[in-house]
C-alpha cells in the first residue's frame, strides 16, 4: 500500500513539473519567419480601394496598412480610397507591423507572389522598428511608346512552321498582346510567309500554314502585326526590339490608314548542299589607347573573323551626366579619358552559314577590367567589351621571373610590372605601356626593406638558407600617365612577399621592395583532411597539404593495399576497405621555390577531418612519393546495448527517468527518434514516447513492475 502511495504522489509531482513549462510556453511570444504577399494589380479607372492585399505564410499575424501616392509639381499627394486612378506615376506603401504577441528577426522574408513587374519595387525589413515596408512604382499611361517581341521557332530545314507562340511585351518584360494579360495594351495577328520583307501586299501563295514545311537555301520572314486595343494609341514614335535577336533582318513598316504596325523577322536558311559552313570564329580587334585615333573597321586581318564574316561595329564613350546619354564615335576620334564601349555584330557572308555551337576564339592581348561577352545566335555573333582609359596608374602588380631559392644564383631575375587585370604595363612593346622598370636600378640586396638599401647582390652571388632577401624594383611613370595619390603597388605570385614603396627622388617615380620570408626549411610535412579507411567504407579518401605556401600535391592521392615494402597494389575504382587488410596511402608532393627540406629528413603528421592523428608509418622515396601505412583494418567494438528506463544513463531507473520520459512525451526534451534517450524512454516498443511509457518507468522505479519483462 505504501509503494502505491509514493507511486501516486510522485506521478502528481512529475505532472505538474510538466505542466508548469508548458503554461509559461503558452504565453511566450510568437517568432514570425516570414509572409508571402499578393494583390489585385492596380490599373488606370481602377481606385486604391479596389486593391486588396493578400498573404500567406505568417500574413495573417500582421497588421497590414496601404496608402497610394503620386506627385503633383513637386509635391507628394496622397490619395483617397475612391480617387481614380489616371495617366501618370503612383507608388503603393504597403506596411506590415506584428500583432501582439508576434516578433521578426534577422532573416525574415518576404516574397512577392505577383507576377507582373512593375517600373520598380523597395522591400525594406526593420527589426529594430518591428516594420516591413513595401514601396511599389507604377507608371500608367494610354500609349504604347516601346514593343518586344519575340517567339519560340526559329525556322530550320525540314521542320514545320507550328510552333512559333508569338508574344509582345513592354519595357519591363509584361506581356501586353493577350486578353489574359494584366494589362492589355495591343492585338497582335502573326503569319510566316516565304521570301523577303516587303511593305507592300504579300502574294498569297508565299503564305505558309503550320503544316508547312521549311526548305534549305530560302529565305522566310515572320510578321507580327499590331493595332492598339480601346482607350490606347501609338507614341509618335515607337520602338520595336526582338527578344533573342536570332533573326539577320527585323524590319518595321506603319500602315498611316489602318494604324498599324507590321514587324517583320526575316531569316535566310543555309543550304548544306552549296553554302560553306563556318565551325570557327577568330578574332582580335584594335585595342584603344589615350591619344590614338579611332580606325574602323578594327578587325585584325590575320583572324578569320575579318576574312569570314560582315562586320557592324560601334563604338560609344560613356556619359558621366545625369542622363546617362553615349556619346556614338566616328573614325578619327581621338580616344581621351573615360569609359569606352565596343559592340562587334558578325554575320556570315553570303554563301557561308554556322550554327549555334560556333567555335569562337579571342585573340586580343589584352584583357579589360569586365572580360569580353560573346553571344552567339543562329545567324550572327556579338562581342561586346568595355575599355576604361585614365591617365593615372592605380595598380601595379610586380614580379620577376625569378625567387629566391638556396643556392641559386641572383642572376635570372627579369622584372615586369602589370595591371589588376593581368594585362603588361611596363614592356616597350605592350598595348598600353604605362611605366618602365628600370633594370639598371633594380637588384637583390641581402636583409628586410630598408629607404637605404644593403649593397646590391652581384649576379654571381648564391641565396643562403636561413637568410632573408628584398628585390628592388625602379618604378617610373611613361609619358602622359602620372601615378595615383594612392597607388598600390602588389607582388604578382607569391603570398609570402611584402610589399613596401618608397617615392624616389625624381617625380612620378617609386622605389618598390619585394621582401621575401626567411628560405624556408621544411622539417615537418602534414596531409589533412583524409577520411581514414573504414572497414566496408568506398577507398576515395583524399588529402590537402596543410601549408601550400611551401609544397603542395602534384597529384590526387591514391590508396594501396600494402603486402609489404616491395608488393603494393592500387585499388580499382569503387572498391571498398576490407577487414583483415592493410593500406597505404601515395602522395606525391613538390616543394615551392623559396622552401628546402632539412637535412636531418623529414617528420610526417596525418590527420582527419576533424583534425585527429591518424596512426601509420611513413616510407619516403624519390621526388617526395609518401607511402602513408596504415595498421590492420579490424571491426570497432560493438557499443553496450541501451538499458530500457535508464533514460540519464546513470545505471539504474529512478523517478527521475521516468520524468525525462514523461516531458519527452509532451515534446518538453527533444529526444531524437533513433537515440539513446529516446530508445530508453520507448519502453513499450512501439516507436512511440508516450504517458504509458513514462508510467512504466516510475513503476519499474518503486519496484511495481520489473524492468527485464520489457
Amino acid at each position: 500500500m505504501k509503494k502505491r502511495m509514493l507511486s501516486m504522489l510522485l506521478a502528481v509531482l512529475m505532472v505538474l513539473t510538466v505542466l508548469a513549462p508548458l503554461a509559461l510556453t503558452a504565453q511566450a511570444d510568437t517568432k514570425l519567419l516570414g509572409v508571402s504577399v499578393w494583390y489585385n494589380e492596380p490599373k488606370i479607372g481602377m481606385a486604391p480601394q479596389d486593391v486588396v492585399i493578400n498573404g500567406g505564410g505568417f500574413f495573417s499575424d500582421f497588421n497590414v496598412s496601404k496608402i497610394f501616392s503620386t506627385t503633383i509639381g513637386h509635391r507628394l499627394s496622397i490619395l483617397k480610397d475612391d480617387t481614380t486612378f489616371g495617366v501618370g506615376r503612383y507608388q503603393m506603401t504597403i506596411t506590415l507591423t506584428p500583432k501582439a504577441g508576434g516578433y521578426f528577426e534577422e532573416g525574415f522574408t518576404v516574397n512577392i507572389s505577383n507576377t507582373y513587374k512593375p517600373t520598380s519595387r523597395d522591400i525594406n525589413v526593420d527589426v529594430e522598428n518591428q516594420k516591413v515596408t513595401i514601396k511599389t512604382v507604377y507608371d500608367f499611361t494610354n500609349t504604347v511608346s516601346y514593343v518586344q517581341v519575340g517567339g519560340n521557332q526559329v525556322p530550320e530545314a525540314g521542320k514545320k512552321a507550328d510552333s512559333s507562340y508569338p508574344y509582345a511585351l513592354d519595357k519591363n518584360g509584361n506581356a501586353i498582346h493577350s486578353d489574359s494579360a494584366v494589362v492589355p495594351m495591343v492585338k497582335m495577328d502573326s503569319f510566316w510567309y516565304k521570301g523577303e520583307s516587303t511593305g507592300s501586299g504579300i502574294p498569297f501563295a508565299n503564305f505558309l500554314s503550320k503544316t508547312s514545311v521549311f526548305e534549305k537555301g530560302q529565305t522566310y520572314t515572320f510578321r507580327f502585326s499590331f493595332v492598339c486595343r480601346e482607350s490606347y494609341s501609338f507614341a509618335e514614335t515607337v520602338t520595336f526590339t526582338h527578344a533573342t535577336q536570332d533573326a539577320s533582318t527585323m524590319h518595321v513598316y506603319y500602315v498611316e490608314e489602318t494604324q498599324r504596325y507590321n514587324v517583320d523577322l526575316t531569316y535566310k536558311l543555309p543550304d548544306p548542299d552549296t553554302d560553306k559552313r563556318l565551325y570557327s570564329c577568330s578574332y582580335a580587334f584594335t585595342i584603344p589607347v589615350l591619344g590614338n585615333t579611332l580606325s574602323m573597321p578594327t578587325l585584325n586581318n590575320l583572324y578569320n573573323a575579318a576574312k569570314d564574316f560582315d562586320c557592324e561595329e560601334t563604338w560609344t564613350k560613356k556619359s558621366n551626366n545625369e542622363m546617362g546619354i553615349a556619346l556614338v564615335l566616328k573614325n578619327g576620334a581621338v580616344f581621351s579619358e573615360g569609359t569606352y564601349h565596343v559592340k562587334l555584330v558578325l554575320t556570315p557572308k553570303a554563301g557561308s552559314y554556322f550554327y549555334k555551337d560556333i567555335d569562337v576564339r579571342n585573340y586580343n592581348l589584352y584583357t579589360p577590367a569586365g572580360g569580353y561577352t560573346v553571344k552567339t545566335a543562329d545567324n550572327y555573333i556579338s562581342i561586346e567589351a568595355d575599355f576604361e582609359l585614365s591617365s593615372k596608374i592605380g595598380t601595379v602588380k610586380l614580379g620577376t621571373s625569378q625567387t629566391p631559392i638556396a643556392s641559386h644564383t641572383a642572376d635570372m631575375t627579369y622584372p615586369y610590372a602589370m595591371d589588376e587585370n593581368g594585362n603588361n604595363i611596363s614592356a616597350d612593346s605592350a598595348i598600353m605601356s604605362k611605366v618602365r622598370i628600370e633594370e639598371d636600378k633594380s637588384f637583390w640586396y641581402e636583409g628586410v626593406s630598408s629607404q637605404v638599401p644593403g649593397a646590391a647582390l652581384a649576379k654571381t652571388d648564391k641565396f643562403q638558407v636561413g637568410k632573408r632577401y628584398t628585390y628592388r624594383f625602379y618604378v617610373s611613370a611613361r609619358e602622359g600617365y602620372t601615378f595615383a595619390e594612392d597607388v598600390q603597388f602588389l607582388y604578382n605570385t607569391s603570398e609570402y612577399v611584402k610589399i613596401t614603396a618608397y617615392p624616389a627622388g625624381e617625380k612620378n617615380a617609386y622605389l618598390v621592395d619585394a621582401t621575401f620570408d626567411y628560405l624556408n626549411v621544411l622539417k615537418v610535412i602534414e596531409i589533412k583532411d583524409v577520411v581514414a579507411p573504414v572497414i566496408g567504407a568506398p577507398a576515395t579518401g583524399t588529402g590537402v597539404a596543410a601549408n601550400p605556401k611551401k609544397y603542395d600535391l602534384t597529384g590526387t592521392p591514391v590508396w594501396l593495399l600494402w603486402k609489404g615494402p616491395d608488393d603494393v597494389e592500387e585499388l580499382p575504382s569503387g572498391a571498398k576497405f576490407e577487414e583483415g587488410k592493410q593500406y597505404a596511402l601515395r602522395v606525391r608532393l613538390e616543394i615551392k621555390d623559396g622552401s628546402s627540406i632539412a637535412a636531418d629528413g623529414l617528420n610526417y603528421i596525418l590527420t582527419d577531418k576533424d583534425g585527429n592523428d591518424i596512426d601509420f608509418y611513413a616510407t619516403d622515396r624519390v621526388n617526395l612519393e609518401i607511402l602513408y601505412i596504415m595498421n590492420p583494418l579490424t571491426k570497432p567494438a560493438e557499443p553496450p546495448a541501451v538499458k530500457l528506463g535508464d533514460v540519464d544513463k546513470d545505471g539504474e531507473i529512478t523517478a527521475a527517468d521516468a520524468r525525462l520520459a514523461l516531458r519527452r512525451a509532451v515534446d518538453l526534451e527533444k529526444y531524437a527518434p533513433g537515440s539513446d534517450e529516446f530508445i530508453a524512454c520507448n519502453v513499450d516498443k512501439d516507436a512511440e514516447v508516450t504517458a504509458a511509457d513514462a508510467r512504466m518507468i516510475l513503476r519499474a522505479a518503486v519496484e511495481l513492475e520489473d524492468p527485464t519483462t520489457w
